[in-house]
């Protein structure tokens, strides 16, 4: 739903601001030669290359040569320079817009590599000053539900390699609806289990043995 909402978002955008520096340019174009056009076009081309930059390039290159470029109110292209113009906008648009995107990628994996290293430090930490079993547990069940917003719950094998649920009370964010039956299936092949793997893909869980 958020990849939809913001191609909804650079759509308007796309086509808000385009249509804003028309307003723009035809209150002033008595005084503005289609060049000086060009170049309001283009600033609203790289606001907009945050988003996205194409789109904008082709409805500012239409919009410029609809309502600034003799024959007016044509797209027909009369003049070279003109026909030189639309191409340099759309180039610069392009360019613009990938660029943004490589920016964009890069800034979200950095902010990924420090979120798990931060994440990392904090469990070796707490791990670091646990005294127990019981409070080692604590820390893992808590960073697990941290780092991916899902209860889980840690199973312990008995003398017979038979996993089951830990002596201790749950904690609220303990997951209490495993299928020991899965759990020990994982456990003694040594393999992952449950939703989404070749194994018993119509659970709800995921068993991973440690």
């Amino acid at each position: 739903m958020k990849i939809r909402w913001n191609i909804i978002v650079h759509s308007f955008l796309s086509l808000f601001v385009p249509l804003v520096l028309t307003l723009v340019a035809w209150f002033f174009h008595d005084i503005l030669i289609p060049s000086n056009v060009l170049l309001i076009y283009l600033l609203g081309v790289f606001f907009v290359a945050i988003l996205s930059s194409v789109l904008a390039s082709l409805i500012s290159a239409a919009t410029f040569k609809f309502f600034f470029s003799p024959p007016i109110f044509s797209l027909k292209i009369a003049d070279f320079d003109n026909l030189m113009g639309l191409v340099i906008m759309l180039i610069v648009g392009t360019v613009t817009s990938k660029l943004t995107e490589n920016l964009r990628v890069k800034s979200k994996l950095i902010e990924n590599k420090e979120r798990k290293a931060s994440a990392l430090y904090g469990l070796s930490k707490a791990l670091a000053e646990s005294r127990s079993e019981k409070e080692i547990i604590h820390v893992a069940v808590h960073h697990i539900y941290a780092e991916f917003k899902s209860l889980n719950t840690f199973l312990f094998p008995d003398r017979q390699r038979l996993v089951h649920y830990p002596d201790e009370s749950p904690l609220n964010i303990s997951l209490q609806t495993v299928n020991l039956n899965v759990a020990n299936w994982a456990f003694q092949h040594g393999q992952i289990a449950g939703k989404d793997t070749a194994n018993s893909p119509n659970e709800s869980c995921v068993y991973i043995p440690l």
